[in-house]
């Protein structure tokens, strides 16, 4: 398939999807980033997203933003990017994680600062420091030894 022929192949695709029956429908298009740097992948998703039906809902997984040009969508609120940075633990939901694990909330803001709000590293905190002993040399010394058994 030729370059020129891509926005064509997206109009068809997207008529493919247009039905009476507007019954809603999830397109997820996974690992993007393996993609985006082929020629066709910018010329199709800016003529497929922009023709999408309002029935159709598409997710879109990624490592990074994609090449297309996103922002016209941004700014008439279609797309929402779900980034990093929103998907961390906030202090208060880290807390909240850190309380089921019977830990203080000064554990649950170390553990934040350390792990940027990760999920996946500040449950594996919580998991450890409920393993190890808290003696009175504190906290700092339980993070100490945590991060000394990473490496």
């Amino acid at each position: 398939m030729r370059s020129d022929d891509i926005p064509l192949f997206s109009e068809r695709f997207v008529f493919e999807l247009i039905d009476d029956d507007s019954d809603p429908l999830l397109i997820v298009i996974e690992d993007l980033h393996l993609v985006c740097d082929t020629k066709w992948l910018v010329p199709f998703l800016d003529r497929f997203l922009q023709l999408a039906p309002s029935n159709v809902h598409i997710l879109i997984t990624s490592r990074t933003l994609p090449p297309a040009p996103l922002w016209r969508m941004r700014s008439k609120q279609t797309l929402e990017v779900i980034d990093e940075l929103s998907l961390a633990f906030t202090r208060e939901e880290a807390v909240e994680l850190f309380e089921t694990y019977g830990l203080s909330s000064q554990l649950a803001y170390l553990a934040v600062d350390r792990t940027n709000g990760r999920a996946g590293a500040l449950a594996k905190y919580a998991n450890k420091l409920g393993e190890l002993p808290l003696e009175a040399s504190g906290v700092a010394s339980a993070l100490s030894r945590l991060d000394a058994s990473e490496t």
